[in-house]
């Protein structure tokens, strides 16, 4: 039966050191030590600034004497990017491993995720995710689903997220609740839109604000978004649209300022 450790360090697509010799070998047995090291931390409660910085010069020594090693880099997608000082030693250890693995879906997935977590630049996300979904033998199916997703949500393109997306797509948690508050403004519009119509009816002509339909007592007070905010009234007069609660700015999810150097490495990255 395999043991824990051995699930986490062997790669079945590879021979460490078969193909690069003597720097390979090198790379498995730093791999081996930074794996035990890091379960010793683990045990005892010691993963501070000190040991994650060795971590993150552990890992980058060993995409850089084996490039093609894929555990050193998720281990950098998933372990270094707990700690917000780390996510730029993240960022550059995936890009590195990436120029030489080019077709590796998981290293254009991680990459979408610091933007999409650390960096708050959805649009960037958007985009690493549509290039994860076109690399050959992609087991997600909902990547491409899940790119196209993030650009409409941050257009605020409501309508079209409300016909033509199901949750059951989305792997992340936050954005399957994020679909959940879309689909419940959706059925609001709906419920609202035939009291416009009531006012409609009733005056003569469309409303020039919702305080007006409020007033006229259609609805009994001021209609309130998922989003906690108080709707608004196109200039139409006709549809409703959210308040400016609705978390389509990217701006607010950034906790970690992007690196400009390792954003312009994207654009040297074969699409």
């Amino acid at each position: 039966m395999k043991t824990a450790q051995e699930i986490v360090v062997l790669d079945p697509d590879r021979l460490p050191g078969f193909d690069l010799g003597t720097p390979g070998l090198v790379a498995a047995f730093l791999w081996l030590r930074t794996v035990t090291q890091i379960g010793s931390w683990y045990a005892n409660r010691t993963l501070g600034d000190k040991q994650t910085q060795y971590l993150a010069d552990q890992l980058d020594a060993i995409v850089r004497l084996d490039p093609y090693a894929r555990m050193p880099a998720l281990y950098a997608s998933t372990l270094l990017t707990s700690f917000d000082n780390r996510v730029h030693d993240a960022h550059e250890i995936m890009l590195r491993s990436l120029a030489f693995q080019t077709g590796y879906w998981e290293l254009y997935f991680g990459i979408g995720m610091l933007y999409y977590r650390h960096y708050g630049m959805l649009d960037r996300a958007a985009e690493w995710w549509k290039l994860a979904a076109l690399q050959p033998n992609v087991l997600p199916g909902y990547l491409l689903n899940l790119s196209q997703f993030i650009q409409l949500r941050n257009t605020g393109a409501i309508d079209e997220l409300a016909a033509d997306f199901d949750k059951r797509t989305l792997p992340l948690p936050e954005l399957r609740k994020e679909w959940d508050e879309i689909h419940a403004f959706r059925q609001m519009q709906q419920q609202l839109a035939y009291g416009i119509k009531t006012f409609e009816r009733r005056f003569g002509r469309s409303p020039n604000a919702i305080s007006e339909v409020v007033d006229a007592g259609i609805w009994p007070g001021y209609p309130i978004d998922p989003w906690g905010g108080r709707v608004e009234l196109a200039t139409d007069g006709k549809t409703i649209l959210p308040s400016e609660n609705i978390p389509i700015r990217p701006q607010e999810r950034a906790v970690v300022a992007v690196d400009p150097r390792l954003d312009r490495g994207i654009l040297r990255n074969p699409y």
